[in-house]
């Protein structure tokens, strides 16, 4: 999970250079195509990083998805979960904002924390860009002013994955 978290960073780091959207994340795959062919073997890491990370994600949210009621199966079908960009979870709802739109769901006896885990899981790379644009001096992220910021969240990487892999076994 890690290594995931840490594809994720160098993701969201190179959008936030250039774009203060939250939705707008340069792909590696994008970017890996522009590196050196001396970076090869950092490349394939970020790539495989993403992949494996991506899948088991995936993999964990479906199996959860599973084990659910219709009406979460059909709320995680019906929206673009991984363009939440806000989410709260109320008494007797949960509510999030996707593409701009506010949506909610509420359904009697229904564990609304482990719908916040799935879909955060999920939206991982937005909350990775969330923290991004949070620490930025100025408009736009800049390596150099930003760096100790930059450094102490690449610092954190090794909890965030425990963190992350807590969730997983949360919902698995």
């Amino acid at each position: 999970m890690q290594a995931y978290i840490e594809t994720t960073f160098y993701e969201c780091c190179i959008s936030a250079q250039y774009t203060a959207n939250l939705q707008v994340l340069f792909n590696i795959e994008a970017i890996a195509q522009r590196m050196s062919a001396s970076e090869k073997n950092f490349t394939e890491y970020l790539l495989t990083s993403k992949h494996n990370g991506r899948l088991q994600i995936e993999r964990t949210v479906k199996k959860w998805l599973e084990s659910q009621c219709g009406p979460t199966n059909m709320f995680f079908k019906k929206n673009e979960i991984k363009n939440v960009t806000l989410l709260t979870i109320q008494r007797k709802s949960l509510c999030c904002t996707i593409h701009g739109q506010a949506v909610t769901f509420s359904n009697e006896s229904h564990d609304y924390a482990s719908m916040a885990d799935a879909i955060n899981l999920l939206r991982y790379p937005i909350i990775m860009m969330e923290k991004l644009q949070r620490l930025r001096a100025g408009t736009l992220l800049d390596v150099e002013k930003d760096a100790s910021e930059l450094i102490a969240l690449a610092n954190d990487f090794t909890s965030e994955a425990k963190e992350l892999s807590l969730t997983l076994k949360k919902l698995g």
